[in-house]
């Protein structure tokens, strides 16, 4: 079988194991994420009363202590700690950000404060049969020892949100509801924390009373029959059993009679498996250690970074951990777990072979619709000689990720990216992976900010430029600037609508068609921008000047009458026929035809309008040119007609 067979069946299988394993950590991860959400919800309930916290842990029992919910639950804490050991053991480094490290460290410390716990509760119940209600188990804690499960409450909780924040990040709703999910990860142990002291103190109160109640009693009990009998005679000494309360040890007694167990056996037990576990979590911490002792004679790769940087590593390790060995800022959002594809690079073609990419990334890959040459930098492990630059600058993207705020979040979401020069001038066309590498090294400058990172805000302002002046050709003339035929339409329905007064033309240069002929096209273009600004100079603040068609321009004049706007059209009318159109030796006299219509009551609609302007300029151009039409009613005549 050939080798590079080989090598993708080794991908495809570690693939669907890192997936299993994957799935398994996450899902276990999210059970126990369940049991303590309610947990936490219940010891909330101490602030409102005693009795409702004991009745919703009965109500919790019944699901937890079921022999399905028990296997489940206990199963995923088996499962979530051996995985989470697993995945420690293997890392090739634990060179780690510090969001990362801070919940390794957690969720290193879970189990050692987690296993006292059991031992008081659960293991208790189950071996020597203690009621392990709030009434009867809070008091093993309180006052004396109201740090356990303050601390477990802390630490387990900033675990689970920091695995969850990780995860979720890269979901559309999640940065919507971020604030107030943060807000509820506050305000939820804050509550057990409270809820839990309070309910210390009011089961402190319940027991202090009873005493004294029981004190009132055998008080009753002793009183002497002859007056000559005082209290003094009363000897608490011998009413020790009656004054205090049970002995903690009093479930003991009674287990002991049964198999054996005792509370301090437990213990012991706890102690023994605090201790084991502990050392498999020193092992883990030093497992990547040993194995780079043992690897470091083994093969080496060679990993080129821009500006000449050059690391050599174990061959092995992925790209993103060999950054991280070399402290060189690499951003992955998602932790190096294969899903933001942030850490992606591009491979230089001068670099050797590379191991094909398995199919998690593939399908990651596929999905961004990366360019060949793009790999993950956290799946891919190096071999040979390695050349690469990243694409996403990590100095301001890895720093805004600690940040509360939505924005500064890793968000997955689709954008449109368009690179185009509209002059047609390829040489000023620049691909994503240039304009990256302008912004990391600084020779692209990006002037306003918007709260995003270097790239994005690029993308950003070029989409809103390329906007600018897609939004502007679809509303103007190309050639000479002047607004279109659809700014005319709208001008003219504003008119309309404000019912104000005005005059419509249409103003059809005759010789056009004459030119394009004799000169070319090039000539007829610098005409019509010359006629473009002559209509400006002559219109100036009176209205709107337009370009309809290639020889026809739109004028509307505002507040005004046919009265007003005649003179003004035969000074235009006089200045373009004294005008000569000279190209090489070609000279072509120039005239134009006008339409005129007033605008007011009964004119029709704005498509209506122009329609009748254009069959007016149309007439009077077939009958010579020179021509104008003043509205539907009149007939065609010459300028010099009265």
């Amino acid at each position: 079988m050939p080798s590079d067979t080989l090598v993708t069946e080794q991908t495809k299988r570690q693939f669907d194991l890192d997936t299993i394993v994957y799935n398994f950590r996450l899902g276990s991860g999210l059970i126990l994420f369940a049991f303590v959400l309610t947990h936490l919800l219940n010891h909330s309930l101490g602030l409102i009363s005693l009795d409702l916290m004991e009745q919703v842990q009965d109500w919790r029992k019944m699901v937890t202590r079921h022999a399905l919910g028990t296997t489940i639950l206990y199963g995923a804490l088996a499962t979530h700690m051996f995985l989470a050991l697993a995945k420690t053991a293997t890392r090739n480094s634990l060179r780690l950000p510090r969001w990362e490290l801070v919940q390794l460290i957690f969720g290193l410390a879970i189990p050692m404060l987690l296993i006292l716990h059991l031992a008081d509760t659960r293991a208790s119940n189950w071996l020597i049969n203690f009621n392990d209600s709030y009434r009867s188990a809070i008091p093993g804690y309180w006052p004396k020892m109201t740090w356990l499960p303050i601390a477990l409450v802390i630490v387990v909780w900033t675990h689970a949100c920091m695995g969850l924040h990780f995860w979720l990040r890269l979901k559309r709703w999640y940065r919507r509801r971020f604030l107030l999910l943060f807000a509820l990860a506050i305000l939820i142990p804050t509550l057990a924390i409270a809820g839990f002291v309070t309910a210390g103190k009011s089961i402190s109160a319940e027991r202090a009373l009873k005493r004294a109640k029981r004190a009132d009693v055998i008080m009753e009990h002793i009183q002497p029959a002859s007056p000559l009998l005082t209290l003094a005679s009363f000897n608490p000494a011998q009413q020790q059993t009656a004054l205090t309360a049970p002995p903690a040890n009093q479930p003991i007694l009674i287990a002991q009679q049964k198999g054996g167990w005792s509370y301090g056996k437990i213990i012991e037990y706890a102690k023994i498996g605090q201790v084991m576990f502990g050392a498999f979590a020193l092992l883990a911490l030093f497992t990547p250690t040993a194995f780079y002792l043992i690897r470091r004679r083994g093969p080496k790769v060679v990993v080129n970074y821009p500006d000449n940087r050059q690391v050599t590593a174990l061959r092995g390790t992925s790209l993103l951990e060999i950054s991280r060995q070399a402290r060189i800022p690499h951003t992955s959002v998602c932790g190096g777990r294969g899903r933001c594809s942030t850490c992606r690079v591009q491979v230089a073609r001068s670099s050797d072979p590379q191991p094909p990419p398995s199919e998690m990334e593939n399908k990651l890959l596929h999905k961004i619709k990366a360019p060949n040459g793009v790999r993950l930098a956290c799946q891919l492990e190096p071999v040979g000689k390695l050349s690469v630059t990243p694409l996403v600058p990590a100095n301001k993207a890895m720093t805004s990720i600690g940040r509360l705020n939505p924005q500064s979040l890793g968000i997955e979401r689709p954008i449109v990216v368009l690179f185009a020069d509209l002059r047609g001038n390829k040489a000023a066309t620049f691909s994503m992976q240039e304009f990256a590498m302008g912004l990391r090294r600084g020779q692209v400058v990006v002037a306003d900010d918007a709260g995003m990172g270097p790239v994005e805000r690029g993308v950003f302002r070029m989409l809103h430029d390329m906007h600018k002046a897609v939004a502007h050709e679809s509303t103007h003339d190309a050639l000479t600037g002047l607004p279109n035929v659809k700014q005319f339409r709208e001008a003219l329905k504003d008119a309309l609508k404000a019912m104000r007064q005005g005059v419509a033309c249409f103003v059809m240069v005759d010789c056009v068609d004459e030119v394009v002929h004799r000169c070319g096209q090039g000539a007829a273009d610098k005409l019509a921008t010359q006629i473009a600004r002559l209509l400006e100079k002559h219109m100036g603040d009176r209205g709107l000047v337009t370009r309809a068609s290639e020889a026809c321009y739109g004028l509307l004049y505002s507040d005004a009458v046919v009265q007003d706007v005649q003179p003004l059209l035969e000074r235009l009318r006089v200045a373009v026929e004294t005008a000569r159109c000279v190209f090489g030796r070609e000279t072509i006299g120039l005239s134009i035809s006008i339409a005129v219509m007033p605008l007011g009551r009964g004119v029709g609609d704005a498509e209506s309008i122009i329609t009748t302007l254009t069959r007016l300029v149309g007439e009077a151009r077939t009958g010579g040119g020179n021509r104008r039409s003043w509205d539907i009613s009149t007939r065609p005549r010459r300028w010099g007609a009265t």
